[in-house]
């Protein structure tokens, strides 16, 4: 229904886990990790339909909030079927080498959203200052994954250059981009993202060596949102020093995901089935009437 509802495929993997056909659901489910609250997830007109959180910590913060009709139900990353993608490649093979998340731009699909401010449209980063660092503290063979709106060729070869590969999981829309995630991260042993984000939980989760570089030698790397990073970094630098010093041990790093990710929040199948509306017919026709209304204007977002 919400055009973010099935970004990254996590409307996809609901309905793969519960057994139901994928289609429009009565809710507004979290689409990405954040440390803060951000009233624009939350805040809604449609009262009704439930934001579906991640974690115990957004969920109270919408209480504290005043926002109404709310439920946490870990990240849909949690509901993938795990065996059934590590049955394809996964472990068939040993792990080696690095790969890069660096900080993206806002895809140009969003900029009616940003009401005549221009959004950063070129990729964010000092790429010789983290490349340069990153070569000198991980080992080889490199590869970046870009976001699909930063995925040119003038960034594509400022890592072709250096001898790095590239690859880009598809934009938004792609129902399988978190299996295309697995698949690709777990190929490597460490992962490093110039950013705290939600790549950088899931390589947790999936008991990746994990660093966050958003500066080197006190000099900063991303264009913007350094405030989010330096106050990211105040909070888990007291408990994960490694997270931004060296890098975070694959068992610690899993832990930490877990509560991040919301895993002990984890639904059933029919609890699941419920908050989703797919359970009630009449909730399930009038998720298909509202998703053509809201097509109207915010269509191009589901991209």
């Amino acid at each position: 229904m919400f055009p973010d509802n099935n970004w990254y495929g996590h409307r996809y993997v609901l309905s793969n886990f519960c057994e139901v056909k994928d289609s429009p659901s009565y809710s507004n489910i979290q689409h990405g990790w954040y440390k803060n609250f951000n009233f624009k997830h939350g805040q809604r007109k449609l009262i009704s339909a439930p934001f579906l959180c991640w974690n115990k910590r957004i969920y109270d913060s919408c209480k504290i909030n005043s926002i109404q009709n709310v439920s946490v139900i870990g990240s849909p990353f949690l509901y993938l079927n795990f065996d059934e993608i590590k049955n394809y490649n996964i472990l068939k093979t040993k792990s080696k080498g690095t790969i890069f998340f660096p900080a993206h731009s806002a895809p140009r699909s969003d900029l009616f959203m940003f009401k005549g401010k221009n959004p950063e449209t070129n990729q964010r980063i000092n790429h010789n200052i983290i490349l340069d660092e990153i070569e000198k503290k991980f080992p080889p063979p490199y590869q970046a994954c870009i976001y699909f709106s930063d995925y040119e060729e003038k960034n594509i070869l400022i890592y072709k250059e250096r001898g790095w590969e590239t690859v880009c999981l598809g934009n938004r829309s792609n129902i399988f981009f978190l299996e295309d995630f697995v698949k690709l991260v777990t190929n490597f042993d460490f992962v490093v993202c110039s950013d705290l984000n939600t790549a950088a939980f899931y390589s947790m989760y999936l008991k990746r060596k994990v660093r966050v570089m958003f500066e080197v030698n006190n000099r900063l790397i991303n264009s913007i949102e350094n405030n989010f990073n330096k106050h990211n970094k105040e909070i888990f630098y007291k408990n994960y020093p490694e997270l931004y010093d060296e890098y975070l041990d694959s068992d610690t790093g899993y832990k930490l995901a877990k509560e991040e990710l919301g895993f002990y929040y984890k639904k059933n199948k029919s609890e699941l089935i419920k908050l989703l509306g797919w359970d009630k017919i009449s909730k399930k026709i009038l998720s298909k009437f509202l998703t053509k209304l809201i097509d109207i204007k915010y269509g191009k977002l589901r991209y």
